[in-house]
């Protein structure tokens, strides 16, 4: 994934230089939150499989994202 950003010729020389650096740093921040949640859904779908026995059960959650396993569980407590 590319996360750099390139400013068009027609900003402003005067603020260009600070927002570049704003754009680009929150452009980092992003990616790196996102792949911190990745892996702790990784880590939690992990969990789930090596906690169950059931075949069918399994197949459910690799299917399904956590949020979706979540909301599951979430209606079924209602």
């Amino acid at each position: 994934m590319n996360l750099s950003y390139n400013s068009s010729p027609d900003s402003d020389p005067g603020t260009g230089g600070d927002n570049d650096t704003l754009i680009q740093t929150l452009l980092e921040q992003t990616y790196a939150l996102q792949k911190k949640l990745q892996q702790e859904d990784d880590e939690e779908t992990a969990w789930m499989l090596e906690h169950t026995d059931i075949p069918v059960l399994k197949d459910l959650i690799k299917e399904l994202t956590i949020i979706m396993l979540h909301v599951l569980d979430a209606i079924g407590q209602l």
